[in-house]
């Protein structure tokens, strides 16, 4: 009688419904979705970090003076919370810090909006 089975990504769940469930269909819960999505954009964050940390930016000053100094991968490191956040509950200054992502780092920045998507979808899901 069991139409439906829902749980996380582990192998042995499909093994018992195989065994036990021979007409049920496997879900996969919208709570490890979104951790897996999370995991996955805090991964890019990461990559982004490093990449920022061996590859500055070039901040030579147009006129005189020394260069500023390229703060792109603190910047990045201090984001977590900015990207971990749906655009409706950011603060002022995590909107400025997705603003310098988008501008700073696209890779991360379309992780940051496949990630908001993935969300969204996953709540559009959900029984009320």
């Amino acid at each position: 009688n069991i139409q439906l089975v829902s749980g996380d990504g582990a192998k042995w769940i499909q093994a018992c419904i195989n065994d036990f469930c021979l007409v049920a269909k496997r879900c996969i819960d919208p709570f490890h979705v979104v951790q897996w999505a999370t995991e996955a954009l805090d991964e890019v964050r990461r990559l982004a970090w490093r990449d920022a940390l061996r590859n500055p930016a070039d901040k030579t000053p147009k006129k005189r003076g020394r260069p500023k100094k390229d703060t792109t991968a603190k910047d990045l490191k201090g984001s977590r919370f900015a990207l971990g956040k749906a655009p409706e509950h950011l603060t002022k200054k995590q909107q400025a810090q997705l603003e310098f992502i988008a501008k700073a780092d696209k890779r991360l920045y379309r992780a940051y909006l496949r990630w908001i998507y993935n969300l969204s979808a996953t709540a559009l899901r959900q029984p009320n």
